[in-house]
């Protein structure tokens, strides 16, 4: 015990160990983190305004796209398909001999709701009817998305501290001559310093673990 105590304190006493082994992956992992969620809002967050373009002024585009959700462009075709081109709309509208049709370059999110309140009007559903039940809907895949979430979580605090591991590591080597003369003095086994290094660096590596998962779980969460 006299042994692994010295060489904690030795170990934990590295200049810059707290700067390289802790503030460094704190650093990542709010770099990596932020990033995620801010992928991860852009491509599944529908809480902005979603633009569609209905060709001409049809009535019904009132009567389905009434809510602060959505921005409507009244406009002609083509230029309905020059903004869907250039990204100022998501989809557009146009009327066809039988019923409204919707026009998108790709299938998101946006345009699965959408869809959906178009569906909606021409089955007779309501559109706050509707709301309740993509509202549900929402709430259900955010549910499911915890798991995805904590995974995130989980993965940037591992990477975090494996960065922070190898850090300390290549600390431990730098510093190894001065680390070991008072030991070979006093003619300890390789064999035996080794191991405490081991249990120390191990150690170590859990405290800092926990540090950064508090940190993303508790304040970069937030």
């Amino acid at each position: 015990m006299e042994l692994l105590r010295y060489r904690f304190k030795s170990i934990v006493k590295i200049k810059g160990l707290f700067i390289q082994c802790v503030l460094f992956p704190i650093v990542i992992a709010t770099l990596c983190y932020t990033s995620f969620e801010r992928t991860r809002s852009e491509t599944g967050s529908d809480d902005g305004k979603i633009s569609i373009g209905v060709v001409a002024d049809s009535p019904f585009s009132k009567e389905i796209f009434n809510e602060d959700r959505f921005e409507v462009y009244n406009i002609p075709e083509t230029m309905a398909s020059r903004y869907l081109e250039d990204g100022v709309i998501s989809s557009y509208i146009r009327m066809t001999e039988e019923e409204p049709e919707l026009i998108a370059v790709r299938y998101d999110e946006e345009q699965k709701v959408t869809k959906a309140y178009l569906d909606a009007y021409l089955a007779g559903v309501s559109p706050a009817k509707l709301k309740y039940q993509h509202l549900i809907q929402t709430t259900e895949d955010q549910e499911t998305s915890m798991p995805a979430s904590r995974f995130a979580q989980l993965a940037v605090a591992v990477v975090c501290t494996s960065v922070a591991g190898l850090l300390l590591i290549t600390l431990i080597q730098k510093n190894k001559r001065h680390l070991m003369f008072r030991i070979r003095m006093a003619a300890i086994p390789e064999a035996h310093i080794i191991l405490q290094d081991v249990i120390v660096v191990v150690t170590l590596l859990i405290g800092i673990f926990i540090v950064l998962w508090g940190y993303i779980f508790f304040i970069l969460q937030k």
